[in-house]
């Protein structure tokens, strides 16, 4: 039986209420910190084994699509497994630079080029590989730019502040064209794309909103993990959970309706 909206819409807003208030009511710091890294990283593998089953449950362009979703979604959880590790296994800070930067750097990535492949519109008589190589094409473009960019100051110079500030102006680049690709997908399509093309541009909305709260809190010193400023982040891995399982439970239903059309005589 398939999950009704409003029940996972309470289960997700009474998750944020208790991850907002866990840390008033246990204000141990350590408990705050394990918090912080733990649960998003337990929301992202959900979400991820959502995304691995809808690729492995579609055809054509949609697979490609949810397979790019996963990639994105596979760094996006070597990043967040990452600061688990220094900050709950080893219980201390991160190292600077951190080598999970570039992995989040590029996790946007995949996740704009699934966006823009439209699968709804895409011509499978021509096949993937064109979509594929173009794929290939954006990813080498930004890893270039990060090595022209961001690497030499973070690597070979070690300039923190400069790297940091290009880190940030990048990566708030990639997040507003996520932001524009999703919204331009959102306005041309119809249907059920629609519905999962919005729920991809209120997603990456509040999580650029709450990635620039996080980047301005870590250069001003300011932040720990399990604070406020990692409730509208949990916010917005829920809203890539949410898109997962609504492209889930849409291929079950693709399927339900296909196998009633096989058993009728």
């Amino acid at each position: 039986m398939p999950l009704r909206p409003i029940s996972s819409l309470a289960c997700g807003i009474a998750l944020v209420l208790a991850f907002a208030l866990a840390p008033v009511v246990f204000p141990n710091l350590f408990f705050r910190v394990a918090m912080g890294n733990l649960v998003p990283l337990l929301v992202s593998t959900v979400t991820l084994v959502l995304t691995i089953r809808n690729t492995l449950d579609s055809r054509g362009h949609t697979r490609l699509f949810w397979g790019l979703m996963t990639i994105g979604l596979v760094m996006w959880w070597f990043n967040q497994a990452g600061w688990a590790w220094f900050e709950v296994v080893r219980r201390q800070p991160l190292p600077d630079p951190f080598y999970g930067d570039i992995i989040l750097f590029l996790h946007a990535v995949p996740i704009m080029a699934a966006v823009s492949i439209r699968p709804q519109k895409a011509d499978e008589s021509e096949g993937v590989l064109p979509s594929a190589l173009n794929v290939v094409i954006l990813l080498v473009w930004w890893i270039v730019v990060y090595a022209f960019a961001v690497f030499p100051d973070e690597y070979l110079v070690r300039n923190v502040p400069v790297y940091s500030l290009r880190w940030d102006i990048l990566y708030l680049v990639e997040a507003l064209i996520v932001i524009a690709v999703s919204g331009w997908s959102f306005l041309t399509s119809s249907g059920p794309w629609r519905t999962l093309y919005r729920n991809i541009l209120l997603a990456s909305i509040v999580y650029a909103i709450s990635s620039e709260g996080i980047n301005a809190a870590i250069a001003r010193g300011t932040y720990v993990s399990g604070g406020i400023y990692d409730v509208p982040f949990l916010m917005a891995l829920l809203g890539f959970f949410w898109v997962a399982l609504t492209g889930r439970m849409r291929l079950l239903l693709r399927c339900s309706r296909k196998w009633r059309c096989f058993r009728c005589p």
